[in-house]
């Protein structure tokens, strides 16, 4: 599964798991999520959800749901340098600037 998201935590993990970071840009993003149909947005914060809304072209809906990455997930996240308020609208000169992009890998302990 893919998740789209603009957060991590450890407690994300399943037990055992490892994460692997890259950071990635606005046409990586575009890619994975193009290319991907196991894909699902976890996003809690207004802001963030306009930040994907503006960069994929679809509409996000807010969803805090509990969820555990497990072995073979990947993550993408928005972390933007600075606090977004909900409704603003970044041009994207400001996304390429104040955004960060991770691509996350889970893999198991060992592997």
């Amino acid at each position: 599964m893919l998740y789209f998201s603009a957060g991590f935590s450890p407690k994300m993990l399943e037990k055992g798991g490892v994460v692997e970071f890259k950071k990635i840009d606005i046409n990586r993003l575009k890619m994975l999520f193009l290319s991907r149909k196991d894909r699902k947005f976890r996003v809690g914060h207004l802001g963030a959800a306009d930040l994907y809304k503006q960069i994929l072209g679809v509409k996000v809906e807010l969803n805090r749901a509990p969820f555990i990455l497990k072995e073979g997930d990947e993550m993408v996240i928005i972390l933007p340098k600075r606090r977004i308020e909900p409704g603003e609208e970044l041009t994207h000169e400001q996304m390429r600037d104040e955004l960060e992009i991770f691509e996350i890998k889970i893999k198991k302990e060992g592997k």
